[in-house]
């Protein structure tokens, strides 16, 4: 069985990176005025905006979708460790 602890810090640094990322894309282009940059017509808009934007699309993608079942399927990983060793433990008496 693999230490649970560290399954469980390694979860929750990419849980609160992938939250921390969010928050600030998301705080970066509401300042910056996106929307109306991107929808506003010629070459004005720059690169790094769009790029950004995209970024940030793909991260609420992964926060509001794969995260969930990302958290659900660490969790269920640790107790069926658990589950596993208690097993053994048992079978040994």
């Amino acid at each position: 069985m693999r230490n649970w602890r560290k399954t469980m810090i390694v979860s929750c640094i990419e849980i609160f990176g992938l939250l921390f990322l969010h928050v600030v894309l998301i705080h970066y282009l509401a300042a910056n005025n996106v929307m109306s940059v991107i929808f506003a017509a010629g070459e004005h808009v720059p690169g790094t905006t769009l790029l950004l934007a995209g970024f940030f699309l793909l991260v609420r993608i992964m926060v509001a979708l794969a995260l969930p079942g990302m958290i659900l399927a660490r969790i269920g990983h640790v107790l069926f460790d658990y589950y596993v060793v208690r097993r053994k433990l048992q079978e040994r008496e």
